[in-house]
């Protein structure tokens, strides 16, 4: 125990965080993440042992689309609630939560337009998925908004327990449907999701309310910050989902679902640095930027090992997990194994935390401006000669991009 406590005070010393603090609330975060981990393998060893490729395409790019389409949305809601909950101004929550509601009709309506186009053209099953999904996920994602607010209160198990109940429930009612129902039917998978896409969030917004006090102080200035995060989100969030709609409509639904299964598994273990984020981003919020400057560098370089370690322990072990558990899929190996090195941006995280918790906007803005172009245009131009390859170059070069003005920003230009 005294050696615990010694190097928890070494840790302390040299990245200048509370890592008792850190370490607690991770654990339990982790464990949310490595629930949402397995379920994602078993979803991905459903669809990739029992369904065809053609079915699980369609099923990605119906998500793709809405996900596509949710740019509509106060998509920076988030960081800001958590950042004025946790400095004791509740009432952000609830006035962007209903805003939020107000604008959920603006994606309604383009779901709906979407997928009349598709019954106009006789396919009925991807006119009806994205009538049903483009539907349930706008209200979804407002009540979800009760994961910020109870990263503000520093509530991570009732977080990570709503998110456990949402993933769960998800994966039992998308295998059952899977197994038991039509398997060439892609709205069996999508009625599936709905159900628990729509009524968790709702029941634990209720149940995050009864537990917490709350007040209607409103910060000034965080309504704003809401509406440039929003802005500024809004073409990476469009170019996170349109490179998946473009492999559909270019190369087709099998070639998208072998891009899918690829990309799942890190895209999960990527997920990790985002809990860490919701743990940082409350205390961060209540640092000057001289107390930040002094550890930022030591933080972002353990990030990156980190990054590594995981990404190398994966490339290791990506061919016996997809020999075992996705034959299926065996050209998937290569692409796995490159895709994984998304992990050693990690760091990204971090500068954009910093940005995010001193409502420093400009090379946020920058940043989501530059790499989700930079993105697309690259997939635009090598798709046609690589393929899938193309995809993936684009998602690694963004990388790169994001980290070089982040970092570059506030070495260079906002600590002098």
């Amino acid at each position: 125990m005294k050696h615990l406590h010694k190097i928890n005070f070494v840790l302390r010393k040299k990245i200048g965080a509370d890592t008792s603090y850190i370490f607690k609330n991770l654990s339990l975060l982790s464990f949310g993440t490595g629930i949402s981990t397995i379920s994602a393998l078993i979803v991905a060893y459903i669809f990739g042992t029992f369904i065809e490729p053609s079915v699980y395409g369609q099923y990605k790019y119906i998500l793709a689309t809405i996900g596509l389409i949710s740019a509509f949305s106060l998509t920076g809601a988030s960081s800001v609630i958590t950042s004025a909950v946790s400095r004791g101004f509740d009432g952000v929550f609830f006035k962007i939560k209903h805003l939020q509601l107000k604008i959920a009709l603006m994606p309604i309506v383009i779901s709906v337009s979407i997928s009349i186009y598709y019954f106009s053209s006789q396919n009925y099953e991807l006119g009806l998925g994205l009538l049903i999904f483009g539907i349930v996920s706008p209200i979804s994602q407002t009540f979800l908004l009760h994961q910020a607010f109870l990263a503000g209160k520093k509530d991570f198990k009732l977080k990570t327990l709503s998110g456990i109940f949402l993933t769960t429930t998800s994966t039992l009612l998308l295998v059952t449907a899977v197994l038991i129902l039509e398997k060439s039917n892609v709205l069996w998978a999508i009625a599936a999701i709905s159900i628990p896409t729509l009524s968790i969030p709702i029941l634990f917004y209720i149940k995050s309310l009864i537990k917490h006090t709350h007040n209607m102080k409103v910060e000034e200035g965080s309504m704003r910050m809401c509406l440039h995060l929003t802005l500024l989100n809004f073409i990476p969030k469009i170019a996170n989902n349109l490179d998946k709609v473009i492999l559909f409509q270019f190369l087709g639904a099998t070639q998208l679902a072998i891009f899918a299964i690829a990309s799942a598994i890190p895209r999960q273990m990527k997920n990790l640095p985002k809990d860490i984020q919701s743990i940082i981003l409350p205390k961060i919020s209540q640092r000057s930027l001289e107390e930040i400057n002094n550890t930022i560098a030591f933080r972002s370089f353990i990030l990156f090992l980190i990054g590594l370690s995981i990404s190398a322990t994966y490339i290791l072990t990506a061919p016996a997990i997809f020999n075992t558990f996705l034959p299926l899929y065996a050209e998937s190996v290569i692409y796995t194994q490159i895709f994984s090195l998304i992990l050693l941006a990690t760091p990204n995280m971090l500068y954009k935390t910093v940005f995010l918790s001193q409502h420093i906007k400009r090379p946020l803005y920058l940043s989501n401006t530059i790499v989700p172009i930079s993105k697309i245009t690259i997939l635009l131009l090598l798709l046609p000669s690589y393929g899938l390859w193309a995809a993936i170059f684009a998602v690694l070069t963004s990388l790169i991009i994001e980290f070089l003005i982040l970092a570059s920003w506030f070495h260079l230009r906002l600590i002098k």
